[in-house]
């Protein structure tokens, strides 16, 4: 028996790019030590990424390492989050693994750097509805008193809609 010819590593299962291909995102990993590079700095950041199993294709296929977080800056936000999820806000409260399972269509491009050629996630959206957030919150205190409602002043306020009083007829 003899091993794998394994001597290049950049062999991966290409897509074709710039059109619409349908998935299911499959699992969802994380690092929370994942070493990152941005702009020179190279840090230990909290992260995520993807696995897609793409309609007709034979091998799984990832997304980049992405911050976890939920910024509006944050690419998973911009990217993911705002795409798949409904009535999403930043810093939300969302657990990320109900998008496990979930029908996308994702749309891949290529880059060339140094001879070599990637590809990676251009957009995601949803196959048919966004997920909907669930607004219950559990920090939320449920047995909490009534606000009051009732005004104890019978003058309207100055930001009231109501006429001014030469209007009223007073």
């Amino acid at each position: 028996m003899k091993p794998m010819n394994n001597t290049n590593n950049d062999e991966y299962e290409k897509v074709p790019v710039d059109v619409w291909l349908d998935a299911t995102i499959v699992e969802i990993k994380r690092d929370e030590n994942h070493e990152t590079t941005f702009q020179g700095q190279t840090t230990m950041k909290d992260c995520i990424r993807f696995k897609f199993d793409i309609d007709g294709c034979e091998m799984p296929h990832y997304s980049r390492w992405l911050t976890f977080s939920y910024s509006a800056k944050a690419n998973l936000y911009k990217r993911y989050i705002t795409k798949l999820v409904a009535g999403c806000s930043e810093y939300f409260d969302f657990d990320i693994e109900s998008l496990k399972g979930m029908k996308i269509k994702l749309m891949y491009s290529e880059t060339t750097k140094d001879g070599k050629t990637f590809q990676n996630v251009e957009m995601v959206r949803p196959q048919g509805e966004k997920v909907n957030f669930d607004f219950t919150r559990s920090d939320i205190v449920q047995d909490a008193p009534p606000i009051e409602t009732e005004i104890q002043n019978s003058e309207p306020l100055p930001f009231d809609d109501a006429p001014p009083p030469e209007y009223r007829g007073e």
